[in-house]
């Protein structure tokens, strides 16, 4: 039995998903929830600026998004 997370995989198109559509949604500085996700496989993460959450929220605003990337550096940084 394959896991959610597997046919996620396996439906993503190589792991790109609705990727550019996310990206382009001028509606929100969300992602789509599946996206989310396939963005791991890349090294990157969604995460809301938590220095700007509780104002955003009592303002009733979506969180303030930003991507968080992972990388490895030869010799380290």
């Amino acid at each position: 039995m394959m896991s959610a997370l597997e046919r996620l995989k396996r439906d993503s198109q190589r792991l790109r998903g609705s990727l550019r559509e996310s990206l382009v949604d001028a509606v929100t500085g969300a992602l789509a929830e599946p996206d989310t996700v396939l963005l791991k496989f890349h090294g990157s993460y969604q995460q809301d600026d938590r220095d700007l959450r509780d104002e955003r929220r009592r303002s009733k605003l979506e969180p303030a998004y930003q991507f968080m990337i992972r990388t490895r550096t030869p010799g380290g940084v």
